[in-house]
């Protein structure tokens, strides 16, 4: 997506999908756009603020920059899902969301993971959490309210190898 310049503009766990090889596969391209359209679309709840303040009207000449930064926020929200198996945030409804990013009063949780199993046992103790404390700073990367320091997708691409 990012050499193409295309946003995906709807990533949520309904939109990746496994093979029958046990690769990941992001699906559902029907909302993509070109990065230079203004037009939001997507899912609330995997939204990010500023994108969600454009949808709704509230800032109807707010332009993006970094149109990657959007899919950078939702993939921060799916990776914050999958490894607390909670939303960063707990939204009452889509209102509730809307109204919380419209007033700049969202308040995404850190990423605090403890000790979770990595595939390699292999790990020493010290790299095990040195991973650990890795993933918790790409997910708060990831989800940085302001997009001016939300990281870029280079950036979490590197962070993710080096992980692996």
């Amino acid at each position: 997506m990012y050499r193409l310049q295309v946003t995906h503009n709807d990533l949520k766990p309904d939109n990746i999908m496994k093979t029958k090889d046990g690769e990941y596969k992001i699906v559902d391209f029907g909302l993509s756009t070109v990065v230079s359209s203004d037009y939001p679309k997507g899912t609330p709840l995997y939204m990010a603020p500023e994108y969600i303040k454009k949808y709704d009207g509230y800032d109807p000449i707010l332009k993006f920059k970094d149109y990657t930064k959007i899919d950078v926020w939702s993939l921060g929200v799916l990776l914050y899902d999958l490894t607390h198996m909670v939303h960063p945030y707990n939204p009452s409804s889509v209102e509730w969301l809307r109204n919380n990013c419209r007033n700049d009063t969202l308040i995404v949780k850190t990423s605090n993971l403890g000790y979770i199993s990595f595939v390699s046992d292999k790990l020493s103790i010290e790299e095990h959490m040195k991973k650990i404390d890795m993933l918790n700073n790409i997910i708060d990367g990831c989800l940085a309210y302001d997009p001016k320091t939300r990281i870029t997708l280079s950036q979490l691409k590197d962070k993710l190898n080096s992980i692996l």
